[in-house]
């Protein structure tokens, strides 16, 4: 099988910097709970909720067979050729 981990992060639209740090706490329950309505199980926010990450799984399941081979040689072949 042939994965990739695919991580993506956005800056939270939402988001803008508190002044006070009451503020922020209030803030932080504000941003969860607009994040909440539109979260996926594969979408988590930061802690501050400035940025949100995405996550996902690419070419999962796939069959490895002779072309996989031939990709997988030459993109080693490509890597130990341009260190030397």
């Amino acid at each position: 099988m042939d994965y990739s981990l695919l991580l993506c992060i956005s800056e939270n639209s939402n988001y803008t910097k508190p002044r006070l740090e009451e503020n922020n706490r209030e803030q932080i329950k504000i941003l969860k709970a607009k994040f909440e309505t539109t979260r996926t199980r594969h979408t988590f926010m930061s802690k501050n909720g400035r940025f949100i990450y995405h996550l996902g799984l690419i070419d999962y399941l796939q069959d490895y067979h002779f072309e996989k081979k031939v990709e997988n040689f030459l993109k080693e072949t490509m890597m130990l050729g341009g260190s030397k």
